[in-house]
């Protein structure tokens, strides 16, 4: 066999195996030693030419825009459960202090306004979990468009031969 087609024979049945359309089990028996010097070649040129950190930039940078934006949302909802459980348990206290016709009479009279507190606070509050909502969303658009190019770059350097 000429050094030519024994080449050519070896990267097809390398591509094969490396596509999983083929296993070692299956290989020619007088193809099996060019089948694993080839493919431990390859593999090992494309382990160093591959910038796994420049290929991986992307998804870290996905993980921590998530985690900050994870963070944000719970101290707000933190914050959130605080100021309103406190709303409820003054409510509930004022409700306790009720002994007579006049005092039921004044404090029915604030729930009106309390509620149009709570109203206008939760309008509020949703505007704030919008807000890191959309922040979250054009972040990851940037992220989007400024890193898919370097991981294709990373990927096509990894998987272009080198002369």
């Amino acid at each position: 066999m000429s050094l030519k087609k024994l080449i050519t024979t070896t990267k097809i049945i390398y591509c094969a195996a490396a596509f999983g359309l083929l296993d070692y089990a299956h290989v020619a028996p007088q193809h099996k030693s060019n089948f694993l010097v080839f493919t431990l070649t390859e593999t090992i040129k494309m382990t160093q030419a591959f910038d796994f950190e420049k290929a991986m930039a992307p998804s870290k940078a996905f993980a921590a825009l998530a985690i900050e934006k994870s963070e944000s949302l719970i101290a707000l909802n933190t914050a959130l459960l605080n100021k309103y459980s406190a709303m409820t348990i003054a409510n509930a206290k004022a409700a306790m202090e009720v002994k007579d016709a006049e005092a039921a009479k004044a404090y029915f009279a604030e729930q009106n306004a309390k509620a149009k507190e709570i109203m206008e606070g939760l309008v509020e509050d949703s505007k704030a979990v919008a807000k890191i909502s959309q922040d979250y969303t054009a972040e990851v658009q940037k992220l989007v468009t400024t890193s898919s190019k370097e991981a294709v770059e990373a990927v096509k350097t990894a998987v272009t031969p080198k002369a």
